[in-house]
């Protein structure tokens, strides 16, 4: 048995549907709030970089430290509560036990920081690897080389973060609190089906985008009509909107593929039953 695509995206859409309610309330709360209030205060906390014309890739670099410098705080606390949002999401859609939105909230609030070690640690083993791969080819000096071991590091960091892709669900569903048994469930549950889960990551990437860009095209040409402060808090609030689509369909992804790899884990039918969770 193998990992079905169509299967993945069917439950995606079905898990959405039937929580819509749920989900957007979760969503309302640590997604879009959060992101709505960052980039409406965002330029009251600091001053957006405005480069000029011609900047030295130096200018630039310093330009948006200086931002971040500034901004570091809020942006780490709009991931904190988005990350407690995603968690709840997750559990709300993954559990079998089919938790209340206050239960689910709870099972976020309790897994943040190891969610946010898990992240830590999968980071830190993506990027060794991939700087291993550029160091070593580097060594040679041959320039071709490391052209060709830079994209080949970028790709082989892609296929690792789809491997450890499940860490949110295993945590938020399955209950695993420790971040080193998290990423080696995530690890042994993809095992056989990284390329087509990276597939279906792909095209789910690629639909994304053009939706979203034909939704900021759109509300952009719109928003415009109303004058710059019009426009500015308008795209704000649109862009907040965005974000919190993305994370629900991010959600629903995870809790779908974490359903239905734990299946063929069990040697169930991939395709589930009509009807059945």
């Amino acid at each position: 048995m193998k990992f079905d695509l169509d299967t993945a995206w069917r439950e995606t859409t079905r898990l959405a549907s039937d929580n819509a309610g749920l989900l957007s309330a979760i969503a309302g709360i640590f997604v879009f709030l959060p992101y709505a209030t960052l980039l409406l205060v965002l330029p009251s906390i600091a001053a957006l970089p405005e480069l000029p014309q011609g900047a030295s890739f130096e200018t630039a670099m310093k330009a948006i430290e200086a931002f971040y410098a500034q901004t570091w705080w809020a942006f780490i606390a709009a991931g904190i509560i988005v990350t407690i949002g995603l968690l709840s999401m997750v559990a709300l859609l993954g559990r079998r036990e089919r938790p209340t939105v206050g239960d689910a909230i709870g099972i976020g609030l309790k897994s943040i920081i190891p969610a946010w070690l898990t992240l830590f640690l999968q980071n830190m083993a993506i990027n060794i690897v991939a700087l291993l791969i550029i160091a070593i080819a580097s060594a040679t000096g041959l320039a071709a080389l490391i052209f060709v071991a830079s994209i080949g590091a970028i790709a082989v960091a892609i296929y690792l973060a789809t491997r450890l892709s499940l860490a949110t669900p295993i945590i938020a569903v399955d209950g695993e609190l420790n971040p080193f048994r998290v990423i080696a469930a995530s690890w042994s549950m993809t095992r056989g089906y990284g390329s087509r889960l990276l597939l279906f990551y792909i095209l789910l990437a690629l639909a994304g985008f053009v939706v979203i860009a034909v939704v900021m095209l759109v509300t952009g040409v719109v928003l415009a009509l109303g004058g710059p402060a019009f426009e500015e808090a308008g795209g704000a609030l649109v862009s907040a909107a965005v974000i919190t689509g993305v994370m629900l369909l991010i959600s629903a992804v995870m809790a779908a593929v974490h359903r239905q790899l734990r299946r063929l884990e069990q040697g169930g039918a991939s395709v589930p039953r009509a009807g059945g969770s």
